[in-house]
């Protein structure tokens, strides 16, 4: 089993604020807030024919790809982003309340497949610059807000709305960008 380079969008999703509500908290109410934004996200990635590719942290990655997610894999990303991000603003989303979650979507070739010293498989990833694009992008999300980039929205047929751009920390161009807010959003993504 090894891999192959394929059009792929992802999705990145992490808690903001988490180090002090780590802080705030007893670890075992963080680790119990932090399983709930796990579930949630899993449920909104699933639910738009996502894989999730990893959990770390206080982040939840997923992948989006003609073979799982169909040839609209970036509509379906689009879609699963907005759902997460609708979901976690939900006053039930935790016994304490919303999840303060800031989620990006980008599109573009990546390697997936397996990775590991030769002869051996650690893990099912995607790798390349699209992958650590997307790590950017959603570093600069606020809470409540889904970036998606540019190349996501073309390729999910919504590239008229509203652009800005966004320097990311070692990309020596900015990337052009649109940032949603789950209740602003008429994105017609359907799987």
């Amino acid at each position: 089993m090894s891999g192959v380079e394929i059009p792929v969008t992802l999705l990145f999703s992490d808690v903001r604020g988490s180090t002090a509500m780590g802080e705030r908290m007893r670890p075992t109410e963080f680790h119990a807030f932090l399983d709930h934004f796990y579930r949630l996200a899993t449920d909104a990635i699933l639910a738009h024919d996502g894989l999730v590719d990893k959990i770390v942290g206080d982040e939840v990655i997923a992948l989006f790809f003609g073979g799982i997610s169909g040839p609209k894999h970036a509509a379906t990303a689009i879609a699963a982003a907005v759902d997460l991000a609708e979901r976690a603003a939900r006053a039930n989303a935790t016994p304490s309340g919303p999840i303060p979650v800031g989620t990006a979507v980008h599109t573009g070739e990546a390697f997936v497949g397996a990775t590991g010293p030769a002869g051996t498989i650690e893990d099912f990833t995607a790798l390349g610059d699209a992958v650590n694009t997307t790590a950017r992008l959603a570093s600069a999300a606020r809470a409540g807000e889904v970036i998606v980039s540019v190349a996501a929205a073309e390729a999910a047929g919504s590239d008229s709305l509203e652009r800005r751009t966004v320097e990311i920390r070692g990309r020596v161009e900015p990337i052009e960008v649109i940032v949603l807010r789950p209740s602003e959003v008429e994105i017609g993504a359907s799987s």
